[in-house]
């Protein structure tokens, strides 16, 4: 059986008993791509789908025999495959689901959504520049590799489900399409205590722009409870050639043309250009690690005369590994995690921010000036639901004559990174307007709750409780409309431990880049460990 050094960080979660491996287990869940500034191309040329369906309306069919060409997606339209249909609608219905092997084929599917299209005969052809959403129904890679790791078994149902209860902490927040709510985002991820409270900042699908109402779904579906100081939607309305993306402050920032790196690379210098140069959803998982025990991207961009306007914008999110590492840090916690949360009360927002980045939980963004690196933004948690874009103004003075070198840091695994881009056009004319809801009704009116910056807060105590909450008066007249969600507020999990406490490994914790290698080491035990090192351990 294979030994681990108890004096290091290397130490396997309590709560794997007995353990079997589902390597042959398959999780598959559909979700939504983001379709931003004319990426529609890049998302459906990245991968080949067996099955494609175009949806107008509320009909959709299958295309046979697609072909690409001149940014134009045209086949055969045909009536949908019965088990093709199956499988799509058992996804609607179900967050994630197991398939067979023979069901593989029929299971990869990406969904189309345009207003119209041409049909010549029964040949279809959609532009792919009218494409407003996009869906794809495959494999959920994050559950499935941690099955694949050993993290599932018959006996430790209820520490994964804790495990995803973790990952998926904070308010949830569903947004209406006028037929069905759709799990979209959460709420002011990360803020795990009241001096963790913080503003949050989320773009919204704009499902109607033609509509001036938006209805949304605020809900605990988590063992903690929630408190909701401010909700507020942001409306910029702008011309159809312009982007929308704002910073961690709320501040609207205009995208004209994004620029891509010249340059990106990991920490063993392997180029990343294929996964960071678009913004498709082929995401970097930060899965090396540097000298200083975090993990590294270091993107490299020509500069613009225009320095005065220059901005990085970084589309990301979290992972679905980082949940777990927390959680096994907790159960090494054992019965004094709840005085670790109670103590951590004690610290003023500065200190628990310090705290936060020290372990490399943030995704940090650092520009090179002088030879060396100048911190730049410490980007807060998004959660693993969705990418999120945030543009960070950058200072001329830090901006060379030809080029600039950012480096993007990660504890190990934390975080994954879709795209980084520039841009250095100057602001763009938009209208901005900031909506209150007007109603936000669940086992009580909260509405006035959400209004103000203050002591009043909607709560959520209980698992299940939820606000329905509704904005109107929303500005339909001008060419395009980014939407936003702006909350602020905090959580605080229910959620016991038991057992004594492992010093060393908390003490190993501690220091600067523990926390991402102990991630590191944990991850690479659970992949290395046998079938019988699991029932023995």
């Amino acid at each position: 059986m294979k030994m681990f050094n108890q004096n290091s960080t290397r130490i396997i979660a309590t709560f794997l008993m007995i353990a079997m491996l589902f390597s042959s287990c398959r999780l598959y869940h559909i979700k939504s791509r983001s379709v931003l500034h004319k990426n529609a191309e890049t998302i459906v040329k990245k991968k080949v789908y067996p099955q494609i369906l175009l949806h107008s309306g509320d009909t959709y069919w299958q295309i046979k025999n697609p072909v690409f060409k001149d940014n134009l997606l045209s086949g055969e339209l045909t009536s949908v495959n019965e088990k093709v249909d199956f499988l799509y609608r058992k996804a609607l219905t179900k967050g994630n689901f197991q398939i067979s092997a023979a069901d593989k084929f029929y299971a990869n599917q990406l969904h189309l959504y345009v207003d119209a299209f041409e049909l010549n005969d029964k040949k279809a052809i959609v532009n792919l520049n009218d494409i407003k959403e996009i869906k794809i129904l495959d494999e959920n890679k994050g559950l499935t590799n941690l099955l694949n790791i050993g993290i599932t078994s018959a006996s430790i149902v209820g520490g994964f489900y804790i495990f995803l209860l973790i990952v998926c902490g904070c308010p949830h927040n569903y947004t209406y399409d006028g037929e069905k709510y759709h799990y979209n985002n959460t709420l002011f991820t990360g803020a795990t205590a009241p001096n963790l409270e913080r503003n949050d900042y989320k773009s919204l699908p704009d499902y109607h722009p033609e509509n001036s109402a938006y209805k949304m779904l605020i809900k605990n579906e988590e063992d903690e409870s929630q408190f909701t100081n401010v909700l507020e939607m942001i409306v910029v309305n702008h011309q159809k050639n312009i982007e929308v993306v704002l910073d961690q402050q709320g501040n609207t920032h205009t995208i004209l043309k994004r620029e891509k790196a010249i340059k990106v690379n990991d920490d063993l210098g392997n180029n990343l250009s294929n996964k960071i140069n678009d913004a498709d959803d082929d995401s970097y998982a930060f899965d090396q690690i540097g000298k200083d025990d975090f993990s590294h991207v270091y993107a490299t961009f020509n500069v613009n005369e225009a320095k005065e306007n220059a901005k990085v914008i970084i589309r990301s999110k979290n992972s679905t590994w980082g949940g777990l590492v927390y959680h096994s840090f907790a159960e090494m916690m054992g019965k004094n995690h709840s005085k670790w949360v109670k103590n951590n009360l004690k610290r003023t927002p500065k200190e628990a921010q310090e705290d936060i980045i020290k372990a490399g939980i943030p995704l940090i963004v650092e520009i090179k000036k002088n030879g060396n690196w100048m911190p730049l933004e410490a980007i807060n948690l998004i959660s693993e639901i969705n990418y999120n874009e945030v543009a960070i103004s950058i200072p001329k003075e830090n901006l060379g004559d030809s080029t600039v070198e950012f480096r993007i840091t990660s504890g190990y695994k934390f975080w994954e990174l879709d795209a980084v881009h520039m841009d250095f056009s100057s602001p763009q004319q938009v209208e901005i307007q900031k909506l209150k809801p007007t109603s936000a009704i669940g086992n009580e009116d909260f509405t006035n709750s959400l209004l103000l910056d203050d002591k009043n807060y909607m709560q959520h105590i209980n698992t299940g409780d939820s606000a329905l909450i509704s904005f109107d008066n929303l500005p339909i007249s001008f060419e395009s409309r980014s939407l936003f969600l702006h909350s602020k507020g905090y959580y605080i999990s229910k959620k016991q431990y038991e057992g004594p406490t492992n010093w060393q490994a908390m003490f190993a914790l501690k220091q600067k880049g523990g926390f991402s290698l102990f991630s590191k080491e944990l991850y690479e035990a659970y992949k290395n460990m046998t079938l019988f090192e699991l029932e023995n351990k």
